[in-house]
C-alpha cells in the first residue's frame, strides 16, 4: 500500500473503520467478540501474500511479535477485541508511513 493511500485511510476513521469491521468480522467467525492473536497473526499473514509481500517467522526483528500482541491484547488475555485489532493496524500504518 502505497503512503498516500495509507495517509488517506488515517485521515478518514470511518472509512478506516468500516474496512476492519469486516476483516474482523471475518476473522470472528463464532462472533465471540474476540479472536486470539494467533488468528490475527495468521489472517495478517494470508493478507500480505496477497499483496505480494510474504513475511516469515525468521524475518521478524527482535520482539517485534511480542509488541504487536502488547498493542492489540494489552491486559495479556489471550483474547483481541476489535478495538485490539484496531489499535495495531493503525500502529502498523503509522509505522509504515515512518519507514
Amino acid at each position: 500500500m502505497d503512503k498516500d493511500k495509507i495517509k488517506e485511510l488515517l485521515a478518514n476513521p470511518e472509512k478506516l473503520d468500516d474496512g476492519l469491521k469486516k476483516s474482523f468480522a471475518e476473522m470472528d467467525k463464532d462472533n465471540k467478540g474476540y479472536v486470539t492473536f494467533d488468528v490475527v497473526h495468521h489472517s495478517l499473514h494470508k493478507a500480505l501474500e496477497k499483496y505480494g509481500k510474504v513475511i516469515h517467522e525468521h524475518e521478524h526483528k527482535e520482539g517485534e511479535l511480542e509488541n504487536a500482541k502488547k498493542i492489540c491484547d494489552p491486559n495479556g488475555t489471550g483474547k483481541v477485541d476489535f478495538e485490539g485489532f484496531k489499535a495495531l493496524i493503525v500502529a502498523s500504518l503509522k509505522h509504515s508511513l515512518e519507514h
